[in-house]
């Protein structure tokens, strides 16, 4: 039987609370809320990957124009790990609390984007703390 040397005995809560607060660039609304990420696994990379495919229908990222493979990549990292999230971000419009799910129902794809670079911050910040890293 072999072992794997250096196994973390305890690894930190894999569920990362985060708040964000950001304007709309289209509408100017203010849109804030609390949200928890979860330290990706295989298993949610997985998924992720298959989520973005539907988004993509069948293209790779590289035959997309930037803004829209960065969209794409965001909604489907954000779907797969977000644990917890606000009504209003996960739900579509015309569900009983109206929403714009994870962004594709909203103008103001800035949203989307600033709450996924917090969370992939805060998802980059438990592995550099994983590794005895600063943050």
């Amino acid at each position: 039987m072999s072992k794997v040397a250096h196994l973390p005995k305890n690894v930190p809560s894999k569920d990362i609370p985060f708040s964000i607060k950001v304007k709309g660039s289209i509408t100017g609304f203010e849109y804030g809320g609390d949200f928890v990420v979860k330290v990706p696994t295989g298993r949610e990379i997985s998924r992720m990957g298959v989520e973005l495919a539907r988004l993509n229908m069948g293209l790779l990222n590289e035959e997309l124009d930037p803004s829209t493979a960065t969209f794409h990549n965001a909604i489907a990292f954000l779907k797969t790990c977000l644990s917890e999230c606000p009504e209003w971000f996960k739900n579509a419009p015309g569900d009983k609390v109206e929403g714009i799910s994870y962004g594709l129902d909203s103008v103001d794809a800035n949203v989307t984007i600033e709450i996924f670079k917090t969370a992939n911050e805060k998802v980059g910040d438990w592995h550099k703390s994983l590794m005895g890293q600063p943050k």
